[in-house]
């Protein structure tokens, strides 16, 4: 699947209130993708720009949100990050129960966790 294909995505599950469903993919049996595009390059300016739809106490929580609407017919949700901090990632520890950070084990990378 090519990102110019995807017709629905996280984004317009996260900023529109679209059905997460309808941007699932599945790639596999009982494997299913959260699909997303160049959309999402812009996530942080829509929702930091739109204080009236994204007050500040919802700002961390819209990932779970969608996931909460998905999670049922799941047994995992894995989630994957940048390595980075702000909004996406704030939300996805926020949206997350347990997590696994990778990491060598060498001076920048300890200081960095």
């Amino acid at each position: 699947m090519l990102e110019e294909d995807v017709e629905f995505s996280l984004y317009d599950a996260l900023i529109k209130g679209a059905d997460p469903k309808k941007a699932l993919v599945s790639v596999d049996k009982n494997i299913d993708l959260l699909v997303t595009n160049d959309d999402m390059l812009s996530f942080k300016f829509d929702v930091l720009l739109d204080a009236r739809q994204f007050p500040t106490q919802k700002r961390s929580s819209l990932l779970k949100e969608v996931i909460e609407k998905i999670k049922m017919d799941y047994d995992y949700v894995l989630i994957d990050t940048p390595t980075s901090l702000g909004l996406i990632p704030g939300n996805i520890l926020v949206a997350c129960q347990d997590m696994i950070i990778p990491f060598q084990p060498e001076k920048y990378g300890m200081r960095s966790l």
